[in-house]
């Protein structure tokens, strides 16, 4: 219940009469349910300070993240440096505004990223996920491909394995989230990250060690985090080799059980 409160309280998104009266349901419910409740569990710790403004009472909140299932141990990436083609890999939710703004940002920089470096090395962008903003999407990305920088959008994919498995870097950028699936899915596959610095993404991600973070105004700064985790193979591997790490032992189905069993426990105590 906390994450759709959190959404309609922050935003209050809706286009007609009968939508804002959801809205102010939503509201009620939530409220009332987050102040009856012995015990809060959210996702990530961003949560925290948003909760406490709508209980009215002292209620213990613990953190436990949703899970990636491992049908498999992955295996860090080798370096990139000889690569004629540098595949990058997004997936994102085209039904909002700031992720579609966030592959605008990439469209930009990865242009000027293709422009400006050597002419051997091309860069493949593939962008998963549908939306209300697909269509304009595709419009845009017409004007910026060239002979060294494909882009395609693919819409919705219901099978994104593949697509994890033979890309080199994850992108993403949103100014608009709780906690993505889908960046524990590209740690599960030991990619390295870029990510814009945004605060609920550095409850998972930390810093020159599971991901790079760039400010969504300074496209220069995006280039050059670009072409160092390109050109550097002691960060890139071990960027791999270290999302490939916490992703089993703190997002895996057991890890997270385990956490759950803890908090469980205290709940269970108290009473």
């Amino acid at each position: 219940l906390v994450a759709p409160l959190i959404s309609f309280l922050k935003n209050g998104r809706y286009n007609s009469r009968k939508e804002y009266l959801l809205y102010c349901v939503n509201i009620v419910v939530n409220i009332i349910a987050l102040n009856i409740a012995d015990g809060i569990i959210i996702v990530h710790n961003q949560l925290k300070e948003e909760i406490s403004k709508y209980t009215l009472r002292k209620v213990k909140v613990q953190v436990a993240p949703q899970f990636i299932e491992r049908e498999q141990d992955t295996l860090p990436r080798a370096r990139l440096g000889s690569s004629k083609t540098i595949n990058l890999l997004t997936v994102t939710n085209l039904a909002f505004p700031e992720k579609y703004h966030g592959l605008l940002f990439f469209l930009n920089a990865l242009s000027r990223f293709a422009r400006d470096g050597s002419e051997e090395v091309k860069i493949n962008f593939d962008i998963l996920g549908d939306g209300f903003y697909l269509s304009k999407l595709n419009d845009d990305i017409k004007k910026y491909c060239t002979d060294r920088f494909t882009v395609k959008a693919h819409g919705f994919v219901k099978d994104v394995r593949l697509f994890y498995e033979s890309a080199d870097i994850f992108l993403y950028c949103s100014t608009f989230d709780g906690l993505p699936n889908v960046l524990l899915e590209a740690m599960y596959f030991g990619l390295p990250i870029m990510v814009n610095s945004y605060p609920n993404f550095k409850d998972i991600l930390k810093n020159g060690e599971n991901a790079l973070f760039f400010d969504i105004e300074n496209y220069d700064q995006f280039v050059s985090d670009l072409n160092q985790l390109i050109n550097d193979q002691n960060i890139y591997e071990s960027m791999s080799s270290n999302n490939i790490n916490k992703s089993r032992e703190d997002y895996s189905c057991l890890a997270v059980a385990k956490k759950l069993q803890k908090i469980v426990s205290l709940y269970t105590s108290i009473q």
